[in-house]
């Protein structure tokens, strides 16, 4: 390469690569206009929501209760923890955050240059920092409120520092390489099966020479074991439960092994698919069948047993789902988790400047890889790093948010695999072939799951979308959030009482409401919800009498479901009838006792009907099963106020 100048500086020779540097520049440019954009347009900006909201409430309970906590980690610790410093310093202020992050993911250009200049050459280097800028998943969730960015600095640091650790075999690298890949296995735990993987390449390489084989692999067992000992110590000493890093390995195994997945998350019969209850869900369903009150770590287990309960049973459906997965994870198509890159791309177009497809990076890192074993490279860390994360994902389910962090690894074989080519042109052919028909396997036609799942799963964006642009008022924003949620799910009754919760507000005549029901309510199959439409319609056409009647045939003519009992009191609860929501939330209850959303809003009409007592004593119970629960934390800080 001829764009390198050597300066001096401090007496030292420092290497400058312009070419590095211009990408940089760049980067941040290109993430910079995206974070204004982002600011602008996306009601995300402002609005912590989902796993998100998780994370936050999380760091402010660090902040609160001090840094021991009071309960077993449900989920790795490293990432709310790091928000609680952020937010000690600047309250509740997500720019603090997305400010990090964009950092983080400008460094992690420089690391994934830097381990393809060692492990291939600097062009290989340069092209892979260049492909990751326009990989456009990198910048839309160094935006979001997720481990996501964090988690692939970690492990990219980590890879760069094993593999210098293994190409000048210094054991200071080894120690700061496994010191690194601990931190990253507390942010996202994926990175585990990296330390079992390079120590069975250390083995292979040095087959031979076993002599230099025991210092590196004490040091990859020894120091990540004390690193994640801490937390482990920490789980044991607040809850008298032995939990290595965290609690929710065993229902993530369960969602993504069982007989309702096709290679991304099943929501389980049981489940509410609600984020903030599934903690209290699963122990909940654990205890009943178990008929005994488990800790987390029993909790854990029945939930890997319930997934490969599944696996042993059904081996040939297992097979199948296996395929699943390995479809989605080598596929174009970005399966959202929480949000979706589709509904970033429409709100803010900036992103779409980033259009390289992660079939492509998949398709040059078939050349890079294999020319790590043709031309015996060092490249244990990065081998590592892509195999463990490709196996935890096939074990558990694939998102895009999921498969992250095997971007990096990817990218940086995609530049040894490029750089390739230009070094032995008289390949050309065979490259582009493999390359070309390892693309077109990526395309989305490819894609096992079926248009009604993911249309389900699309839609579900745009319409929680369209709840965010509500609670900020942006009414006409969060009608067109719905109806193209609609759009995508003509069936989903939600979506319907989601809009019909807007036309009040947007001037529609009670005429207009009531026709718009009429019209949509042949779209809806079951009955009962096409009752619940009618109620919401002619309660926001102010005609209370006929929402009654049409509650009163839902809970008269389906009194099993006690989804339904949760709408119509909350339906009742909009009416001022608080007496009356509290009697009806009190028999969704006797159906199904561990719904949260049921809980929380018992406590509230008992509250809003002048029994503060019990509803006090209902939200300090939903804050002791489901500490992350806000509106039942907010709803107790109420009332203790006023109390």
């Amino acid at each position: 390469m001829k764009a390198n100048k050597t300066i001096t500086v401090l007496g030292r020779d420092l290497q400058i690569n312009l070419t590095l540097i211009t990408i940089l520049f760049f980067g941040l440019i290109f993430k910079g206009i995206y974070l204004y954009s982002y600011a602008l347009n996306n009601p995300y900006y402002s609005i912590a929501s989902m796993d998100s909201a998780v994370y936050v409430n999380w760091a402010q309970l660090i902040n609160q209760e001090g840094w021991l906590g009071t309960e077993i980690f449900y989920r790795a610790p490293f990432y709310p923890y790091l928000l609680s410093i952020i937010f000690w310093f600047a309250p509740h202020n997500l720019l603090a955050v997305y400010i990090m992050q964009l950092g983080m993911g400008l460094c992690s250009v420089v690391l994934i240059y830097s381990i393809g200049k060692r492990i291939y050459c600097e062009r290989a280097g340069l092209i892979a920092a260049g492909f990751s800028l326009f990989y456009s998943p990198f910048t839309f969730f160094e935006t979001k409120i997720l481990p996501t960015t964090t988690g692939i600095f970690l492990g990219l640091f980590s890879i760069y520092l094993l593999t210098r650790a293994e190409q000048e075999k210094k054991r200071y690298y080894w120690m700061a390489g496994a010191v690194t890949l601990g931190v990253a296995a507390l942010c996202r735990p994926n990175y585990l099966l990296m330390i079992p993987l390079l120590i069975f390449g250390i083995l292979v390489v040095h087959r031979r020479q076993l002599r230099e084989t025991p210092i590196p692999i004490v040091i990859l067992i020894l120091v990540p074991s004390v690193t994640i000992g801490t937390v482990s110590l920490r789980n044991y000493v607040v809850g008298k439960d032995f939990v290595p890093i965290s609690a929710n390995a065993g229902i993530t195994f369960a969602q993504g092994n069982n007989p309702w997945a096709r290679g991304s998350i099943a929501i389980i019969p049981g489940f509410s698919g609600e984020v903030t209850n599934q903690r209290h869900e699963e122990t909940q369903i654990a205890e009943s069948v178990t008929g005994r009150t488990l800790k987390p770590s029993e909790v854990n287990t029945f939930w890997f047993k319930w997934g490969l309960t599944f696996i042993q049973k059904k081996p040939w459906e297992y097979l199948k789902l296996l395929l699943y997965k390995g479809a989605i994870l080598f596929n174009n198509h970005e399966l959202g988790s929480n949000y979706l890159l589709d509904v970033d791309e429409e709100i803010t177009p900036w992103l779409r400047l980033a259009f390289l497809p992660f079939g492509l990076i998949m398709a040059w890192a078939v050349i890079g890889f294999a020319r790590i074993f043709l031309e015996r490279r060092a490249a244990l860390a990065l081998i590592a790093a892509f195999m463990g994360i490709f196996l935890t994902a096939m074990i558990f389910y694939v998102n895009s948010r999921y498969r992250m962090p095997l971007v990096p690894p990817a990218l940086i074989m995609a530049g040894g695999g490029l750089d390739y080519l230009v070094r032995n042109p008289k390949r050309f052919g065979i490259i582009l072939l493999t390359v070309g028909l390892t693309f077109v396997i990526s395309l989305p036609p490819f894609l096992p799951l079926s248009d009604t799942h993911l249309s389900r799963s699309h839609s579900w964006a745009w319409a929680h979308l369209g709840g965010v642009y509500q609670s900020n008022n942006q009414l006409e924003k969060a009608l067109w959030a719905y109806e193209k949620a609609i759009s995508m799910q003509p069936n989903s009754y939600r979506y319907y009482l989601k809009t019909l919760n807007l036309f009040s507000a947007l001037g529609k005549s009670e005429e207009e409401i009531i026709e718009w029901a009429q019209q949509i309510s042949d779209k809806v199959s079951e009955e009962q919800h096409r009752y619940l439409i009618f109620a919401e319609a002619y309660y926001s056409a102010k005609d209370y009498d006929t929402a009654l009647e049409y509650i009163h045939k839902i809970l008269s003519s389906f009194p099993r479901d006690h989804r339904l009992y949760l709408y119509s009191g909350i339906l009742l609860g909009k009416m001022g009838k608080h007496h009356k929501a509290r009697e009806v939330f009190s028999k969704g209850l006797k159906i199904n006792s561990a719904n949260i959303d049921l809980q929380y809003n018992y406590a509230l009409a008992c509250f809003m009907s002048g029994d503060k007592e019990e509803a006090i004593q209902v939200a300090k119970k939903i804050n002791k099963n489901a500490p992350h629960f806000d509106k039942a934390r907010s709803l107790l800080r109420q009332m203790t106020r006023e109390q």
